[in-house]
């Protein structure tokens, strides 16, 4: 199983707590009102539970918000191999909760007390029968957090027993990877690698830090640059006593080679004990880990698992999270003590916390990206470790087990879209490329060559459903369904034989409780007078379906209408599709449930500039819409709460040689963009010989209330504002190219623009249009509701419409202040229809408990013909 196949949390930051010590019983109220709220502030995205008895409560508020727990599975006695039948009813109904990750207890397994190597053999017995018992109900079990060498050496008994297919399965390695008092870069620091001393200063500012112990207990620099010198050379007196080198943070890169040398592959590594602990003085050639410590090596972890960090490489692939030992322990009512002075949040530190907690929450919080790595190459096994054979079993060479992992890009994303014929749908990576297709007439859609990586795909026009997580590996080949919202059709040949004919469904639960006559109306595409005309009945069924068939039917484009539908307000859907009859035919409308668009703007576009504090960036959606920010004295930039689509990002001033276009965003995804800030001198000497300009000419009585832009075909963009009734909309200093001019309520592809001419576009006049979008947000007990405004009409009577046809009547200006708003309160969970009268726009709301709804209809134009565009020389006159 690939590492891309194991499930992560939404915007994973690789940032987990260990929660407590034991079971903590901690309330309900309290976790939801404080606990929740604060580990989303940290960023943290694992938590480990460490008893599976009262978990399942926690587990599942956690799941809630996209945290990732991982349960520890006590055992109640420890001589028997197999689970108890309360620890297997306990993985069950965890599972069937959500949780994927359990790590079975083994009395042996840690990092401090390792097994003996006699003891190897009873450890894999259990280790077996662990892991079939729970990968039999759906988990996903740990192997145990032993030391390197003791790893290695279960590991290579499994696969000389025969099991190499169970743990090449879906499992993963648990990891005790406490820093002691240790750097986070050890052993590859200057001091434990090369004796570096101290200096003074260091020296005296962790000595004169005001906690309650003593950083160097009392042990003078000159000593303990002695010992550090000492023990690079390998010349340590008997009377000290240093631990193991694998006793560290970066523990976890000695286990994966482990199995990349053993298996050809890794393993998720998940630390769920970890970190510094304050007052922790195992190593005398370092400091005891003091408040202001633990904050410097816990938040640059934090970095290092988010691939922020300035210092350090971002952490690998294969090591999942890091579990920081301890969150709390007397704070959530743990029944197993700890030491206080451990966790984070505790009565024994002045502010109730340790300084890490305001520090991480002030720290910019990243998505680890990418989860794979395009340039990745097969790991090459060391010498492979030959494993002698059991009897009746052939001798294999270990490091030669796995297969050669080469990276494909030949994943395919297909699927169909229910109601979707000829729907456009976009596809994002978590990385922010983007994609585009259109679905065939009969819902059908494909991606091809896609390469490994996480996705999101969602219907864009018309509006529809979609879908998040979806792992590609380069090879497989991953199915959907989707749907768009409300009424949609299909048109799909029959594969039939005998005359052209047609045949027409309907389908809805509406049809089931709706009053009056269904019928198809059928005309030619090219008969504008409608002679051709006919209108046939549709017969309903009580499942919800109505349908007809018509025929002889000659070949020919058609439009098929369906008559008779309607909404709980009364008013008539238009439903309407367009077919080209060159056999049986199928046209299939159907309807679907609007689907759920709460918090999907939440995605962000981030970097560094190198050498570029103090400049600016430009941010450019795909309507021309600007943002700007300003670089940090960190060289770093973040553009936050974007919604889905497709941006563009540049230094401001240098926009046309530093542009990063088609950047595309999912709404949840978080996209690093860096670049170099070179200050151009020569940028105001520039010719404009070879450059051109595109002016608008728009039409009269035009409103416009948005910018217009120019898009490249390599995807730069140009945007400029509205100018005064009857002035001209002019792009200046325009490279050479075919461009589509949009915005305003027009779209013109295919704008060629030539080098030092001037592109005059003359505009269509703009039909009246609106549309609409719904916000939500939770708010408290009585505060629920639909917010509604209709921009620039006040007094405007609105219905709302909910599905048993039940309307209530507001208008825009029943809010004191507000003359384009209207509020509806006392609304039960349900969907609803909000349709302001005469605007030929209904906005569609699913409206939950503790949440409030914000629908906003604004009128665009729609263009009612094609622009003309003429060419005129720089030099002649306007």
């Amino acid at each position: 199983m690939d590492l891309l196949d194991y499930p992560r949390p939404i915007n994973d930051t690789g940032i987990g707590v260990h929660w407590s010590a034991g079971i903590s019983h901690v309330s309900l109220a309290q976790l939801r009102s404080f606990w929740i709220p604060e580990l989303q502030a940290l960023g943290v995205c694992w938590v480990k539970i460490a008893d599976h008895r009262y978990a399942l409560s926690l587990a599942e508020e956690l799941l809630a918000v996209g945290i990732m727990p991982i349960v520890q599975i006590q055992r109640q006695d420890s001589r028997t191999l197999a689970f108890s039948r309360a620890e297997i009813e306990a993985v069950d109904t965890l599972v069937a909760a959500g949780v994927r990750y359990f790590e079975p207890q083994y009395v042996a397994g840690s990092l401090r007390v390792p097994p003996l190597r006699e003891a190897i053999h009873l450890v894999a017995d259990r280790v077996v029968a662990d892991l079939e018992s729970v990968l039999a109900r759906g988990g996903l079990p740990a192997l145990p957090p032993l030391a390197p060498q003791h790893h290695f050496d279960l590991l290579r008994l499994l696969i000389e027993r025969g099991h190499l297919n169970l743990i090449r399965g879906p499992i993963w390695q648990a990891l005790r990877n406490g820093g002691l008092n240790r750097p986070l870069n050890f052993p590859h620091d200057p001091g434990h690698r090369d004796g570096a001393p101290l200096t003074q200063e260091y020296y005296d500012a962790l000595g004169h830090e005001d906690w309650r112990g003593d950083a160097w207990q009392r042990r003078e620099l000159p000593w303990i640059n002695n010992l550090r010198r000492q023990a690079s050379q390998g010349s340590l007196p008997d009377t000290v006593k240093i631990p193991g080198d694998e006793e560290c943070w970066l523990a976890y890169e000695a286990i994966d080679a482990i199995n990349l040398r053993l298996l050809g592959r890794s393993l998720p590594i998940l630390s769920t004990a970890g970190g510094w602990v304050v007052g922790a003085k195992e190593d005398p050639r370092y400091p005891a880990i003091t408040p202001l410590l633990h904050l410097a090596q816990t938040l640059e972890a934090c970095r290092v698992m988010m691939g922020t960090s300035r210092r350090y490489a971002p952490a690998p692939d294969a090591f999942f999270c890091t579990a920081f030992w301890l969150l709390a322990n007397d704070a959530v009512e743990s029944d197993r003590p700890a030491p206080e002075e451990e966790a984070w949040y505790s009565a024994a530190w002045p502010q109730q916390t340790l300084p890490i907690v305001p520090a991480l929450k002030a720290e910019p919080k990243r998505t680890r990206l990418p989860f794979w790595t395009p340039s990745r190459q097969t790991v090459a096994a060391e010498k492979p470790v030959e494993v002698q054979s059991l009897p009746g079993r052939e001798t294999v060479a270990v490091g030669e087990l796995a297969p050669v992992m080469n990276v494909a890009t030949a994943s395919v994303l297909s699927g169909q879209v229910r109601g979707g014929a000829n729907a456009v749908l976009c596809l994002v990576r978590a990385d922010g490329a983007l994609y585009r297709t259109l679905a065939a007439s009969n819902g059908h859609f494909e991606f091809v060559d896609l390469a490994r990586g996480r996705y999101t795909i969602w219907v864009e026009q018309p509006v529809g459903s979609r879908r998040e997580n979806i792992e590609l590996d380069g090879r497989n080949h991953v199915e959907l369904k989707l749907t768009v919202d409300r009424w949609g059709h299909e048109v799909i040949p029959l594969e039939e034989v005998g005359p052209s004919l047609l045949r027409c469904r309907v389908e809805s639960s509406l049809l089931t409780t709706e009053a009056g006559t269904l019928a198809i109306r059928l005309r030619r595409s090219d008969d504008s007078s409608g002679q051709s005309s006919r209108v046939v009945p549709l017969a309903r069924r009580a499942d919800g379906v109505a349908g007809c068939e018509i025929t002889p039917l000659p070949s020919g484009e058609y439009r098929v209408e369906v008559l008779g539908v309607t909404g709980g307000d009364g008013d008539s859907f238009a439903l309407e599709a367009q077919a080209r009859m060159g056999g049986p035919t199928l046209i299939n409308f159907v309807f679907n449930r609007p689907f759920e668009r709460s918090f999907l703007q939440f995605s962000v576009i981030y970097g560094q500039v190198v050498d570029g504090w103090g400049q600016q960036l430009i941010l450019i959606d795909a309507h021309g819409r600007q943002r700007f920010t300003e670089i940090d004295e960190q060289d770093r930039y973040n553009f936050d709460h974007l919604a889905p689509g497709l941006y563009s990002v540049a230094l401001l001033g240098q926009e046309q040689t530093t542009a990063r276009n088609r950047i595309g965003i999912d709404g949840k995804n978080q996209v690093q963009v860096n670049f170099t800030f070179v200050a151009d001198e020569l940028s105001t000497q520039r010719s404009d010989d070879n450059l051109a300009v595109v002016e608008l000419q728009i039409p009269e009585g035009a409103e416009l209330d948005e910018d217009f832009r120019l898009v490249s075909v390599s995807g730069d963009f140009y945007t400029q504002l509205p100018v005064e009734e009857g002035q001209p909309i002019c792009f200046e200093a325009v490279p050479g190219g075919i461009y589509t001019l949009s915005g305003n309520g027009y779209w013109q592809p295919g704008v060629d623009v030539h080098a030092r001419q001037v592109a005059v576009v003359t505009l269509p006049a703009l039909a009246p249009a609106w549309t609409w979008r719904v916000d939500e947000q939770t708010v408290g007990e009585g505060s629920e509701g639909i917010l509604i405004h209709v921009l620039g009409r006040g007094g405007l009577p609105i219905a709302v419409v909910n599905e048993e046809g039940e309307q209530r009547v507001t208008a825009t200006g029943s809010i004191e202040d507000a003359p384009f708003s209207a509020w509806i309160d006392q609304l039960p969970p349900a969907a609803y229809f909000i349709s302001p009268e005469g605007l030929d726009a209904e906005a569609i709301v699913t409206l939950e408990a503790g949440r409030r709804a914000t629908v906003t209809f604004r009128r665009n134009g729609v263009s009612t013909g094609l622009s003309h565009i003429s060419y005129r020389s720089h030099t002649d006159p306007a």
